[in-house]
């Protein structure tokens, strides 16, 4: 809330009357129009106009007693002239979130907001200025700008604004010195953040503002009016009058407006992103969505919370919310937001904790919700909302929603299942008919969005229903492929014949089917990424697409990769590694051999028990060496696509492009194996003068999510340095060469390494990691499917581009898998030990030690000491738990990743 608080009842009137002296008068035909897909509009079946009016309303202004600004979601923007006892919708060409809005001067305003691209997530502003009272609408300078969340008006009459990390800026902060028409990024973002808005972020502080209302929705924002009124906003456009200091309200616009169907989900990705859709777009129900998702946004990309957010309002939602804050009670907030939202059906997601679950379940029974039902993506429930079901108002899929829902929320998330309903709870299970989840039950108008502008016509549905067949030529495409080029031309022709709106849904459908090792070649691969490229260059998913290709054609890990397969003439659906059941005795074996054995025993691995520390277990047999050759190695031309009319500096700058761009000028086309460095000052390993200007340039700027990685100490640092006697592979990190490495406290990682290998070891405590079920017979070697199951994995990216690594993955019963980007083609040979240990504290920790053939990773012996340069690299070591993709994300996450400088 702006300048008050709920039980304060007095509060402090906005005084921004002389605030534009310094500079001027508002030029209305000089503000400039920003590109009209930035941000990127949102899907027709979207019916932004239509659910315009019932938006839900974030930010409120009032420039004196008479005049008022309001907005919202789906660019929505409200003006009253009249102290807020009416209110008239004004147009402001944009279809994305409007976060907040400030008076700069008698009758002139100013509005900010922003949303998130598809795939790549990147940050996009919008500035909306008017100088009639908020009459008409003409966009800032923005197209360069990161989503703004809150802007404020100085005493000097500029304004600053705050908003997402701004790579071209390198800050968080943007201040405009002619009323908002232009911005520029200032301050140090640590020093100078402004005082974040003081505005309902909670359950109890909606709870409260619910109760002191009377109404059932949440409460977003609320200001002063005059001496003696205040005007709230909140969910479904809901607008609130009290005209003696908020001890009674008056609803002015959007009164008994309330949500039909809360949905409360694990995460963005659980989120029943299909029956959310047909709750609103099709039965036309107010929809709202929780999310018990506590994890910290710690990196430049949108938080969780904002992109589900984006997506539920995209699908008819009133919003999306964080369900509970770090240690709140899950019992209390289940209550409170009952109280606040009263909806009629409730849907659990089945994959949240059984205290949420039960939490929501009491809550909703005990406030005289009417059904409460479980959802989940096993087939074998009640009721079944199949992915290729057909929304016949909406005019289109079910899976339509959902995975457009997932090129935001999880671009790397490639299946999309069908969901099943069970009710739990009906207050009156003999009228639940229908297709919707409230079928049956008798909903209140206020429950109901407003009415669909116009179905969906015969020829949508005649182009949706051929589509429902368009699975099954997908197949055909990719099983009969031969050269690249007829399939491009195939791949091209598809595309073609797609409805446009349709096309970019498809052939990111088609790339996700061409990573797996049954269905497509390499070639397949890269010749999807090319058309995507070019068929969407506009678009930062068709950038990425570029990158990504640029990347896969040019890296040391694809080159190695790529080497091996045209050198043996296979492709990924055929590279596959004979089972065996036998295993090598391990140089690196600390106890004692069978029937003392030699060196070079083979024995049945049936005699290895893998519960059993000290038994390591190699994962492959030897390689052979693989040289590159240069006229095996296919480089791409220059694109096909026009060149864009506009930089796009937001994409440019990232730092992800600049790290591979970087990559690539120190690859070059005529790279030799490995490039080297032959001489280094004494203080090599703090030198960063190897380190070009625009990463340095990162490095150095506070607050930069990227920063711990680019710089040459820190929690993101670590070194590996070289041992003159391998480790004994136990488990157990008493090795000198662990001594020499000991990992700071915050890193869960050591390396080291000699000439003929790498060493890793990662420490996690064992209640991060659940032990999987070990079937002797029907395990494999390696290349194991751990989908499923809990593992370690490390990746390994040498060149440092962030967009191709070498992957090791393991289970705490010793089963592995190993690939490059999930490429299983590649056959490392590496040694493995798993250990599971209490300490002195009583907790138990489970300890993965390797040892990696280092010709297998690069071709030359490692040369020390250059923190920046070909002998650093980047490195990432997590555990995944079971279920999650497994793949390379869309776009790395700094803080997934740490820089290894060899000593």
């Amino acid at each position: 809330m702006k300048n008050m608080t709920l039980g304060n009842q007095s509060c402090a009137t906005h005084s921004f009357f002389c605030v534009l002296v310094a500079v001027g008068l508002l030029n209305l035909a000089t503000v400039t129009k920003a590109k009209a897909d930035l941000p990127e509009s949102p899907p027709g079946y979207a019916e932004t106009e239509t659910l315009r009016a019932d938006a839900t309303l974030r930010s409120i202004a009032f420039q004196d007693a008479s005049h008022g600004i309001a907005v919202g979601d789906r660019g929505m923007i409200v003006t009253t002239d009249d102290g807020g006892k009416s209110w008239i919708p004004r147009s402001s060409g944009i279809g994305c979130r409007i976060d907040d809005v400030v008076w700069t001067g008698p009758g002139r305003a100013v509005a900010v907001g922003g949303a998130y691209d598809a795939i790549t997530r990147i940050s996009r502003a919008v500035v909306l200025v008017t100088n009639d009272n908020g009459q008409r609408w003409l966009r800032g300078d923005d197209r360069e700008l990161p989503r703004l969340k809150s802007v404020t008006v100085n005493e000097d009459g500029t304004l600053t604004a705050d908003g997402d990390w701004s790579h071209p800026s390198l800050t968080r902060q943007f201040e405009s010195r002619n009323a908002g028409r232009t911005w520029t990024g200032v301050g140090d973002p640590e020093l100078m953040r402004p005082t974040p808005p003081q505005r309902p972020t909670g359950s109890s502080e909606f709870l409260a503002w619910a109760q002191a209302t009377s109404t059932a929705v949440a409460i977003r924002d609320a200001c002063q009016v005059g001496s003696s009124s205040v005007c709230a906003v909140g969910d479904h456009g809901t607008i609130l009058i009290s005209e003696d200091n908020g001890t009674t309200w008056t609803t002015r616009r959007g009164k008994d407006r309330r949500t039909a169907v809360l949905m409360i989900a694990r995460t963005a990705e659980s989120v029943a992103w299909s029956i959310l859709g047909s709750e609103s777009l099709e039965s036309r129900h107010r929809t709202s969505v929780l999310i018990d998702d506590l994890g910290a946004n710690n990196n430049d990309d949108a938080d969780p919370i904002d992109l589900a957010n984006q997506f539920s309002v995209t699908l008819g939602a009133s919003g999306a919310d964080r369900f509970r804050t770090v240690g709140e009670d899950p019992n209390e907030a289940a209550l409170r937001w009952i109280a606040v939202m009263r909806p009629a059906v409730v849907l659990i997601d089945e994959t949240l904790s059984t205290d949420t679950k039960q939490a929501f379940f009491q809550a909703a029974t005990a406030a005289g919700v009417q059904r409460v039902a479980h959802y989940s993506t096993t087939l074998s429930q009640s009721t079944t909302l199949h992915s290729g079901a057909l929304l016949p108002k909406t005019g289109v899929l079910a899976s339509d929603l959902a995975s457009d829902a997932m090129h935001l929320v999880a671009p790397e998330h490639t299946d999309i299942d069908s969901l099943s309903l069970t009710f739990v709870y009906d207050a009156d299970p003999s009228h639940r008919t229908g297709e919707s989840t409230a079928s049956g039950l008798s909903l209140h108008s206020g429950r109901m969005l407003s009415p669909r502008s116009s179905p969906a016509s015969r020829r949508q549905l005649q182009i949706i229903q051929a589509r429902m067949k368009q699975s099954h030529r997908i197949t055909q495409l990719l099983d009969t492929q031969g050269s690249r080029e007829p399939f491009e031309k195939s791949l091209a022709s598809v595309l073609d014949q797609t409805a446009k709106e349709d096309q970019f849904r498809l052939a990111w459908s088609i790339l996700a089917k061409t990573k797996t090792t049954e269905s497509a070649s390499i070639q397949t691969h890269k010749a999807v990424l090319d058309e995507i490229s070019r068929r969407f260059a506009d678009q930062s998913a068709g950038k990425w697409a570029k990158l990504r290709l640029q990347s896969i054609n040019h890296s040391t890990e694809w080159r190695r990769l790529n080497s091996i397969l045209q050198a043996s003439n296979v492709s990924l659906a055929s590279a596959t590694v004979p089972a065996t059941r036998s295993v090598a005795v391990s140089p690196f074996q600390s106890g004692p051999q069978q029937n003392n054995a030699p060196e070079n025993y083979f024995t049945d691995s049936t005699f290895l028990d893998p519960s059993m520390p000290g038994q390591v277990q190699q994962v492959s047999a030897i390689a052979p060496v693989v040289v590159p050759r240069p006229d095996l190695i296919e480089y791409t031309g220059a694109t096909r696509a026009k060149a864009a009319a506009e930089v796009d500096l937001t994409w440019e700058f990232h730092p992800s492009v600049l790290l591979g761009m970087e990559a690539s000028r120190r690859r070059g086309d005529d790279s030799s194996l490995q490039a080297i460095t032959s001489s280094h000052s004494p203080n090599a390993s703090h030198d960063m003068s190897e380190q070009p200007a625009s990463l340095r340039q990162l490095s150095e700027s506070r607050g930069n999510p990227w920063a711990g990685l680019l710089r040459s100490r820190g929690s993101q640092v670590i070194h590996a340095h070289h041992t003159p006697k391998p480790p004994h592979l136990d488990g157990v990190l008493d090795d000198a060469c662990w001594q020499l490495n000991q990992a700071s406290t915050d890193t869960p990682l050591r390396m080291s390494y000699d000439d003929d290998y790498i060493y890793a070891a990662f420490v996690c405590p064992s209640s991060s990691i659940n032990r999987d079920d070990f079937d002797r017979d029907r395990a494999t070697p390696r290349d194991n499917d751990l989908s499923k199951t809990d593992r370690m994995r490390i990746c390994l990216d040498v060149d440092k581009d962030l967009f191709t690594s070498m992957q090791f993955q393991s289970s705490v019963a010793r089963r592995t898998h190993d690939s490059i980007d999930g490429n299983a083609a590649w056959q490392p040979t590496w040694y493995l030990d798993v250990k599971e240990a209490k300490g002195l504290d009583g907790n138990s920790t489970t300890t993965f030690e390797i040892a990696i053939l280092r010709r297998d990773i690069i071709d030359l012996p490692i040369q020390a000491d250059s923190p920046w340069g070909e002998t650093s690299w980047f490195v990432s070591a997590m555990i995944l738990p079971g279920k999650s993709q497994s793949s390379t994300p869309t776009m790395p996450n700094p803080s997934d990743w740490m820089r290894v400088v060899f000593k």
